[in-house]
């Protein structure tokens, strides 16, 4: 047999024994017979998404195995369009938010945990986004002794975003306001380049309602005015003085982490024991 045939055909041997430890998970959250999952595509990328629900249904079973608990019926409204929006990702990171989701709505004890907006809300995330907002949970979570306090509490500053985007890898500097005039303008490409890409992220929080503005729309202006510039010294001292001039936000703008986007990014998180 040739290596290409060996290979495939252990590929079909890994999948098949991957489809009977996920089976009866998937026939407990369908409430009846799993072959429906298995026909939910016709087309060339079937094998793909196959796989795809594999991982995330093998995920699942785990987290609630290791929560202890058994799963039940996931209603048809909502396992439908998981099964369709799921079955599309690809990115292992994505999966575990995925496999957390679906866990969560078929764990007994979180009766309604699983919303349909969730599902849409997951689907239209990139990793890094999904990372990043699990960074800002987690820093008011810290801040507060791991315990939920009221919305006024989930509120932040764009300079308050900057260092979790980073971590998350939506933007590739730890540092965008507070900048003098020689390091924007040494920087300006990239920094541009990382205030377009936390833009991009926080305008998807806020169309599928996870996070939204709560002052307006922030410009960037000089934080000190023209006229400490000695305009009328050396032109060393008047550059010196400019490199100086530090940049930072016109208006105090904040954004507030809504109940619901709390409520989602706790549904994409294992299961309690």
């Amino acid at each position: 047999m040739e290596p290409t045939g060996i290979m495939a055909k252990a590929a079909g041997v890994a999948l098949e024994s991957a489809e009977k430890e996920a089976g009866p998970f998937v026939r407990a959250i369908l409430g009846g017979p799993g072959g429906v999952l298995w026909g939910i595509a016709g087309d060339w990328a079937r094998e793909l998404r196959h796989k795809n629900l594999i991982s995330i249904f093998l995920r699942a079973k785990r987290r609630l195995e290791d929560a202890g608990v058994s799963p039940h019926a996931v209603p048809l409204k909502i396992i439908h369009p998981f099964l369709e929006a799921a079955s599309l990702e690809e990115e292992p990171e994505l999966q575990e938010l995925w496999a957390n989701l679906i866990a969560n709505g078929a764990d007994p004890r979180n009766v309604n945990s699983l919303r349909v907006v969730y599902i849409e809300m997951l689907r239209t995330l990139s990793a890094c986004q999904a990372k990043f907002l699990d960074e800002v949970f987690a820093l008011r979570r810290q801040e507060d002794g791991g315990i939920l306090h009221e919305a006024h509490g989930w509120t932040f500053v764009i300079g308050e975003l900057e260092e979790p985007a980073f971590r998350a890898g939506v933007i590739t500097r730890t540092q965008l306001t507070g900048l003098t005039y020689g390091e924007y303008a040494e920087n300006e490409k990239e920094i541009s380049d990382c205030f377009r890409q936390l833009d991009m992220a926080l305008t998807n929080f806020q169309r599928n309602g996870i996070m939204e503005p709560i002052t307006g729309v922030e410009d960037i202006v000089l934080s000190r005015e023209l006229s400490d510039v000695p305009l009328n010294g050396t032109v060393g001292q008047v550059m010196s003085s400019l490199m100086r001039v530090r940049f930072r936000p016109k208006a105090s703008v904040r954004y507030r982490l809504t109940a619901l986007g709390r409520a989602f990014i706790v549904a994409c998180k294992p299961p309690q024991k």
